[in-house]
């Protein structure tokens, strides 16, 4: 079976006013990056033809950031000038992915913390299944905003219904939709001519692909995800410090099981930039910023705060080190 050909669509054009900031929500900041960032890589690092980010709000401030982060790669912008939903902002990009023979992913820029285990598992079941749309769920306990989904008497998947649109038959149902999609190119761009607004928001909802899908014959294929925590967007500050400490806590984890010593890992801030090699020590209350690197053997002690730093091999970084 040859390999997925996919062009990817990133959606990060929304105005973010929950985020009570003139900063464009997508670029506040998870780990030291803009979180627009991380789809981009993301599908970049999966092999992704194009990535088309999707911009609108604070689009200078983002353009400028893609271009300086991803120079030379190929990603493109494009703007989508009226917010009324998700499929009118992947319709924006629509000259990135008309008349493309391959698949067209859906990500979102004010989500950083998916997993590339779920993107790979994603783009392994599309290749699979060779259906017209895969998505990606999770399961949600309690009171949740996420869409539902609607599974037939053989448990297929014929349509997510958003929380709003819901019944309250519907609100008990726990698996909900995240809003990552694997579609084929034509299918989309033909789902986008026929996607309408009846419904609670008045707004194009991408999610109705999935009972077009249905319909057509070809049920949607569904990575179910077990850390739905790690799926959350970010809408405001609440919620971006919550996927600040889910991103660190993470990071932390891969480090100690790479061979680094975090003797309080809650109290250690790294930056994603940053390199600290096999067999260094960090004490508690250590920050780690921009590109600092710490090499193997090293020693940072507590309360240091270094930013574009090298502390060499054997060596040791005291407090007010810089």
């Amino acid at each position: 079976m040859s390999e997925l050909t996919f062009r990817a669509v990133v959606l990060a054009a929304g105005l973010g006013t929950r985020m009570r900031s003139s900063l464009p929500k997508v670029m506040h900041k998870v780990r030291g990056l803009p979180m627009v960032t991380y789809p981009v890589a993301h599908a970049l690092e999966l092999g992704a033809e194009e990535v088309a980010v999707v911009v609108g709000h604070g689009r200078g401030l983002v353009e400028g950031w893609l271009a300086e982060r991803f120079a030379g790669q190929p990603v493109s912008t494009h703007v989508q000038h009226n917010m009324v939903g998700t499929a009118d902002a992947v319709k924006s990009a629509q000259a990135a992915f008309e008349g493309y023979a391959g698949a067209v992913m859906i990500l979102y820029g004010d989500v950083p913390n998916v997993a590339a285990e779920d993107i790979e598992a994603l783009v392994a079941l599309h290749q699979a299944s060779g259906g017209l749309l895969s998505f990606l769920t999770a399961h949600a306990e309690g009171p949740t905003d996420y869409g539902r989904i609607v599974r037939d008497a053989e448990g297929r998947a014929r349509a997510i219904v958003e929380h709003k649109d819901c019944t309250p038959e519907q609100r008990l149902i726990t698996e909900v939709n995240i809003g990552i999609y694997l579609v084929d190119a034509g299918f989309l761009v033909e789902g986008l001519s026929r996607l309408d607004a009846s419904n609670a928001q008045g707004e194009f909802y991408l999610t109705d692909l999935v009972s077009l899908a249905y319909d057509r014959g070809s049920p949607p294929a569904v990575v179910v995800s077990d850390e739905i925590e790690a799926l959350h967007g970010v809408n405001n500050r609440e919620q971006l410090s919550r996927a600040e400490q889910y991103a660190q806590a993470r990071a932390n984890r891969a480090l100690m099981l790479a061979g680094v010593t975090l003797l309080d890992p809650a109290t250690t801030y790294i930056e994603h930039d940053c390199v600290v090699e096999q067999d260094a020590v960090l004490e508690p209350f250590v920050a780690l910023l921009g590109s600092t690197r710490v090499e193997s053997g090293a020693r940072v002690e507590s309360f240091c705060r270094l930013e574009n730093a090298t502390v060499a091999a054997g060596g040791r970084a005291v407090a007010g080190s810089r």
